[in-house]
């Protein structure tokens, strides 16, 4: 990719990588930026893999948001796919890594080793002031 390019069409690029792995037909329809990102709207070659694209989009970008839209007028299924910006990408990576079994005992020890550290300070203040 060139320095040329925006970021709605570096991230339009991606998604539509991520898709044609899975239906080398798919169509962008639609790209739309807004304050929370860049929304990319996917056609896929048939319905039956609109949902095949979701699980692909849901795998290889996991901070994005995706779902899979069935016009009522038509009847034809489109992929809905929102690329959060870096602020809304930053926040969802930190909530997915703090629900992490990992991540709260990590927490957990470091709070139980600040709280060992106040008190061997603690103490030792004690028996240097009060001798």
């Amino acid at each position: 990719m060139n320095g040329n390019q925006s970021k709605a069409t570096r991230l339009t690029t991606s998604v539509l990588d991520v898709c044609r792995l899975v239906d080398g037909e798919a169509i962008v329809v639609d790209v739309v930026r807004s304050l929370n990102g860049t929304l990319v709207r996917v056609k896929p070659s048939s319905d039956a893999l609109a949902h095949a694209l979701h699980r692909a989009i849901r795998s290889d970008l996991p901070l994005a948001t995706s779902a899979v839209i069935e016009s009522v007028l038509s009847g034809s299924c489109e992929l809905q796919v929102v690329v959060p910006d870096a602020f809304d990408a930053r926040a969802v990576a930190l909530r997915t890594a703090r629900a992490s079994t990992a991540a709260r005992l990590l927490h957990r020890l470091s709070m139980l080793l600040v709280l060992a550290s106040v008190a061997s300070y603690t103490a030792l203040l004690a028996r240097v002031v009060l001798p």
